[in-house]
């Protein structure tokens, strides 16, 4: 269940970075505002993935 929380929070991390970036950049959101709505996204989308891979670990779990 850990392993996959961690593999889900660390995809989850990656792509709300990569999804973000693309939303602010070409609307000119730079600097502090930036990085902190980008950390957000980020957060909500590694928990979000974290969760679900969690809760697919732990069925698809034979022990």
């Amino acid at each position: 269940i850990q392993m996959g929380f961690l593999m889900g929070a660390a995809v989850g991390t990656s792509l709300g970075a990569i999804y973000m970036s693309l939303m602010l950049l070409p609307r000119g959101v730079r600097g502090r505002e930036f990085f902190s709505l980008m950390g957000k996204a980020s957060l909500k989308m590694a928990l979000t993935f974290g969760s679900f891979m969690s809760i697919g670990g732990a069925l698809r779990c034979e022990e």
